[in-house]
């Protein structure tokens, strides 16, 4: 027990290598993905994560300089009330002429924030006036303690004016919008997801609402929506330093992007738009029972099979049966897949494919550990005794399956490869179509579930199968208890 406990903690450390590993191969060989602000981040680290603090300022210095095409007024537009902590505190600092420029490039959230019509924002002076005034008194607005009780009040008991108190925060009350989205489990919630996603949509210019007459699940796609948008920007409109400015640095990265979206939002968004782990549930089944068969059945017949083939060796018996197992190995599955697929027992003749292909492999191996078997003293007693073929084979059966048991773990993902062939030629609804699709688009998240699941499943495996060859072979046995001093 105590090695297998062992054994289990180091999977949490062997999913982390493996991630990595297969995030880094599926970025270098796939294809941009469809979020070009994912693409743009770093791969494992940034060096240099900027936050919306780090972005206000330095939007305000080219604004104040004049040296600005747009993108920079556009920056401090779409970061909004979130900008406006770092920005209006520095207008003092700046000279007048760039200070006019900044008050100016704000009036658009001015009048986002219902403060003020754009047709006030054409005099500079008036507009440093404006912001001037605006801070002096709102200033203590812009705390999370007051945008936490503000929201949660809103929420909870919905009012015009705590709604206007809000969006006078504009984006700077996002992170508390966001956070009171969840949960979605009764009409209720929806009415709720919906004041505040419309909120959410009004101060940001993007991102779903919620209709009227929208169910639950509809609902909680909304709130998957937003909560993805808000992993992917979530930076933008935040400040960090610190303890939190070093995790950021992990973070905000593309593989990082992906691991908080995958535990966030159940593995993330398939193709679809729908989370990868209700697709996985909808879909697993069917393969999982193709594993199944071929592990529990292929591996039975398989160990008999090759019993036969080695306790008949050079005989009539033993040319069938490795005949029989070679033509099924050098067949592709697809071709019995695909000549077997008119039945209507579609499910039936899959789940005898699976069996066939893989007892076939495993009858060479278990046929070759035979063969070994056979040459040991007991077994030579048993014949000199006057013991019959069929009676040697019993015999040499358990000591014989060992080695092909140890080859489990590394036969999974060959049978699990069959099963999707397999699953392909009859045309059974499982886990291979969609895992098709997400290899030819390079679509990021499903792949990456399926590799930490194969790798989850191996690593499972993995233990059972050691567990199961201690059981089977005392001297396995003997060997671990003195490793961990036991004996």
């Amino acid at each position: 027990m105590r090695e297998a406990l062992r054994r289990i903690l180091w999977i949490v450390p062997t999913l982390l290598t493996i991630t990595v590993g297969a995030f880094w191969l599926v970025s270098k060989v796939g294809a941009p993905t469809a979020e070009a602000h994912r693409d743009e981040l770093p791969l494992f680290i940034n060096l240099e994560p900027q936050s919306g603090g780090d972005l206000a300022k330095a939007a305000l210095r080219h604004v104040a300089l004049n040296d600005d095409d747009g993108t920079a007024r556009a920056l401090l537009v779409r970061l909004g009330g979130s900008a406006l902590p770092h920005v209006l505190p520095e207008l003092d600092s700046l000279e007048p002429t760039g200070r006019g420029r900044v008050a100016l490039a704000l009036m658009p959230i001015a009048h986002r924030m219902r403060l003020a019509s754009l047709d006030e924002a054409e005099d500079a002076e008036e507009a440093v006036v404006f912001w001037t005034r605006f801070w002096q008194d709102r200033n203590i607005d812009f705390r999370p303690s007051v945008v936490r009780r503000a929201v949660r009040r809103y929420s909870e008991r919905p009012s015009d004016v705590r709604r206007s108190d809000i969006v006078q925060l504009d984006t700077f009350a996002l992170p508390e919008l966001i956070d009171v989205m969840r949960p979605v489990e009764s009409p209720a919630d929806v009415e709720r997801v919906r004041r505040i996603a419309k909120l959410a949509h009004d101060v940001t210019g993007v991102g779903a609402t919620v209709p009227v007459g929208a169910t639950v699940e509809e609902t909680r796609r909304v709130v998957d929506e937003w909560e993805r948008w808000w992993g992917q920007h979530n930076a933008e409109y935040q400040s960090f330093d610190g303890a939190r400015r070093v995790l950021t640095m992990l973070t905000a990265t593309q593989y990082g992007t992906w691991a908080r979206d995958a535990v966030e939002n159940r593995l993330g968004p398939s193709e679809s738009g729908e989370p990868v782990l209700d697709v996985m549930r909808r879909a697993a089944p069917t393969t999982a029972w193709l594993v199944l068969v071929g592990l529990l059945g292929g591996w039975a017949a398989g160990a008999v099979w090759g019993m036969l083939g080695a306790a008949f060796a050079r005989r009539p018996v033993d040319w069938a049966t490795s005949t029989a197992a070679i033509a099924l190995i050098a067949i592709p599955a697809t071709v019995i897949a695909c000549w077997l697929a008119p039945s209507s027992a579609r499910s039936l003749l899959a789940s005898v494919v699976m069996v066939l292909v893989t007892a076939a492999l495993v009858s060479r191996h278990q046929r070759a550990a035979a063969r070994a078997s056979l040459d040991q003293e007991f077994i030579r007693t048993d014949r000199a005794l006057g013991a019959g073929p069929l009676r040697i084979a019993v015999r040499c059966l358990r000591p014989a399956s060992t080695q092909v048991i140890s080859l489990l773990p590394i036969e999974l993902p060959a049978v699990l490869t069959t099963s999707f062939v397999v699953e392909h030629g009859f045309g059974l609804d499982g886990l291979a179509a969609v895992t098709l699709s997400a290899i030819e688009s390079r679509h990021v998240a499903w792949l990456m579930a399926m590799t930490v699941s194969i790798a989850l499943v191996v690593a499972v495996v993995q233990i059972f199968s050691d567990n199961l060859l201690a059981a089977l072979d005392p001297r396995i046995r003997v060997a671990v208890r003195r490793r961990q001093g036991l004996e």
